[in-house]
């Protein structure tokens, strides 16, 4: 049986806000800060796409998203995150400023499969 449009997207948000407090928590903490520092000072601070300084910066998690590497490897706790290797790996990371950043096709829920 198929599932309506409705039904995935209850599914989805379900799943979004379960984890949501996990994602929160990979974000503040220590590791995560380390990782973006790690990623700036390697791009020298500089946007990797318009190669502009001295804004805002994000750290993006590329090619990968963030969001898709927890999935993938069925990360749920913060343990498991934080022994996860491929999230903490400055290599699948880029610095972006927010302009940039905003207009890559995975920022934020734009992101479709």
């Amino acid at each position: 049986k198929r599932l309506s449009e409705e039904t995935k997207r209850k599914i989805s948000d379900s799943k979004r806000n379960h984890l949501k407090p996990l994602y929160t928590a990979v974000r503040i903490c220590f590791k995560y800060k380390q990782w973006r520092t790690a990623i700036f000072q390697r791009d020298h601070y500089s946007c990797q796409m318009c190669k502009i300084r001295g804004v805002e910066l994000n750290a993006d998690h590329y090619p990968k998203r963030f969001v898709d590497i927890l999935r993938e490897a069925n990360i749920v706790t913060m343990e498991q995150a934080l022994d996860y290797e491929e999230l903490w790996n400055i290599k699948a990371g880029r610095t972006l400023c927010v302009k940039c950043h905003s207009q890559t096709e995975t920022w934020g829920n734009k992101f479709k499969k």
